[in-house]
């Protein structure tokens, strides 16, 4: 049941106002739009990372700012917190059984039209961060066509390194970028950046994807984009994944996109006075 007759207009207005939709609130409801406009908690658990109460309570706080703000009704004596809140923002059901969750949150049609204007002049791009961990898969070690050595050699002669990768969401789909994050041990940072070949699939019981990876840098003598940077200009993007594929924020996707080949050409020169 919605309770909120709020106009396309005023919803527009809503998200403009950072008193009210502030960035955490954004990316949440950036996300349920991301998602076709309707997702479980545990499905944006799943694909931006944090744990689904994240996503529940932030959005209970957004309705409850959007209450203050506008004095819109809301649901007396209902069950839960959710129960009277969410439903200024959303319109909810309970999930198929072939859906990961409980309940499913479906954004109200003026909000979500309001955010189509918001976002539509900022085009999103899907991104993958991917984790690697020397700790747990020796890389630099493996059989030859895929040891971290030959295809960087690959990479930089002109080619492209395929592999498959262990990720955890179902979500990826052909032609997402991937961003492979060197995690446990010094250096810690972006040493890989391509794109998934294949949407996720399971296979032995695992959550994988085919990728390419299109450019690498030799974290054993070159500067990475570190993670403590990016932990810096992107605090609410999860940067030290518990597992490998959530999804990178669609500023940070951007950031990434936009700046990898600087980064490349700071490399060159300082392999270059690395010889002086």
């Amino acid at each position: 049941m919605l309770i909120t007759s709020t106009s396309v207009e005023d919803w527009y207005s809503l998200l403009n106002d950072a008193a009210v939709f502030d960035e955490n609130s954004l990316a949440v409801i950036r996300g349920f739009y991301e998602c076709g406009g309707q997702a479980t908690c545990k499905e944006l658990s799943e694909k931006y990372g944090n744990i689904p109460q994240y996503y529940s309570l932030l959005a209970m706080k957004l309705a409850k700012r959007i209450q203050k703000k506008t004095g819109c009704p809301v649901i007396q004596n209902a069950l839960s917190e959710n129960a009277k809140w969410w439903p200024i923002l959303f319109v909810g059901k309970h999930a198929e059984k072939e859906q990961d969750g409980v309940y499913i949150w479906k954004l109200c049609d003026e909000l979500k039209e309001a955010c189509e204007m918001t976002m539509q002049s900022k085009p999103t791009v899907n991104a993958w961060l991917l984790a690697w961990n020397p700790n747990n898969y020796d890389w630099e070690h493996v059989d030859e066509e895929y040891c971290f050595q030959h295809m960087l050699n690959h990479v930089r002669s002109g080619g492209a390194a395929f592999d498959t990768w262990r990720c955890l969401s179902k979500k990826v789909q052909c032609g997402d970028r991937v961003y492979i994050m060197r995690l446990g041990a010094e250096a810690k940072g972006i040493v890989a950046t391509g794109y998934a070949v294949s949407d996720s699939y399971v296979e032995n019981d695992t959550k994988l994807i085919d990728i390419v990876l299109s450019d690498m840098i030799d974290f054993r003598a070159e500067p990475l984009i570190s993670q403590e940077s990016l932990k810096e200009l992107f605090p609410d993007q999860q940067w030290s994944p518990q597992g490998p594929g959530i999804a990178i924020q669609p500023d940070a996707a951007q950031w990434l996109i936009e700046n990898w080949d600087g980064c490349k050409a700071e490399h060159m020169l300082w392999r270059l006075r690395s010889f002086r």
